[in-house]
């Protein structure tokens, strides 16, 4: 049954540049998450900074 299941499973094949379109943003999206990461935690010290100066 199982291998039915597989069988039928449709895989799209896409050209280079769609390709490389994607792994240009999937790349940007990581970099941007660890940017953001970055931020938050930057933005958090200030906040505890501040906190802590009341």
């Amino acid at each position: 049954m199982q291998s039915k299941m597989i069988n039928a499973v449709l895989i799209l094949l896409l050209g280079l540049s769609i390709q490389e379109t994607i792994e240009s943003k999937i790349t940007q999206s990581l970099a941007l998450r660890t940017k953001a990461k970055a931020l938050l935690e930057k933005a958090k010290a200030k906040v505890e900074a501040k906190i802590n100066l009341s």
